[in-house]
């Protein structure tokens, strides 16, 4: 009696992988590096980050919430790169593989970002006001801003955002939450208001940065005299 074997292609088993960058620091992870794969002479590759089955040769993806992720090294390794507000968490993505003879299977990837301690930062990630538009447009760099509203606009709310935490913020002396909006400030009618955003960094013995806007309230369309 005569029997033939056929060899029969398994499936890769797909590993999830975990890496960590720290903020604003691209890493590679050699995401096939710990997958499996028992049949010789097929090789492995990422198709596509994402769930969808199926080959994709396209080269980058944004299936991570807070990062964008790139194929590299031939469909080898998955290039994560942290959004720059992305300072400190996790972002998940997940990834498809195959050995291009059983249908693909996915994995998912968790890259863990951690916060660069710099203690003595002092600048700005943003800056907003509930009414008028920040000229030049923001900048961590750039201290001085001006703005124009209408004369109905009897006062507004500025929203600091610090680049570190650990930092405080005040507006005209009064502290503020990072990302909160600030108390409610008076405009002078027909006159400039300056407004101030003191950051005040973690380490007190580094310098404070000071951002100031000053808003300019049109005057009023009313033509009466007061003494009449």
């Amino acid at each position: 009696m005569k029997i033939n074997v056929t060899a029969v292609n398994n499936p890769p088993i797909p590993m999830d992988d975990d890496a960590e960058t720290p903020e604003n620091t691209p890493v590679e992870i050699k995401v096939l590096a710990n997958d499996e794969d028992v049949d010789e002479g097929t090789a492995l590759s990422v198709t596509r980050v994402g769930t969808e089955d199926g080959i994709n040769n396209t080269a980058t993806e944004t299936n991570p919430a807070k990062g964008t992720v790139t194929i590299t090294d031939s469909g080898t390794t998955i290039t994560y790169t942290p959004n720059s507000n992305f300072i400190t968490g996790t972002d998940t993505f997940t990834y498809v593989v195959s050995d291009n003879a059983t249908p693909p299977l996915t994995a998912v990837g968790t890259v863990t970002v951690t916060v660069i301690s710099d203690a003595s930062n002092a600048r700005l990630r943003g800056l907003t006001m509930s009414t008028g538009t920040l000229e030049p447009d923001f900048s961590a760099s750039t201290t001085s801003y001006t703005a124009s509203v209408a004369n109905d606009v009897a006062s507004l709310t500025v929203t600091p955002t610090t680049e570190r935490i650990g930092a405080t913020v005040t507006v005209n002396d009064i502290l503020v939450t990072s990302g909160s909006a600030s108390t409610d400030i008076p405009l002078a009618e027909g006159a400039d208001t300056t407004i101030s955003v003191v950051v005040t960094p973690q380490d007190l013995n580094a310098e404070a940065r000071t951002y100031s806007i000053e808003v300019s309230r049109a005057p009023s369309d009313n033509a009466a005299l007061s003494y009449l």
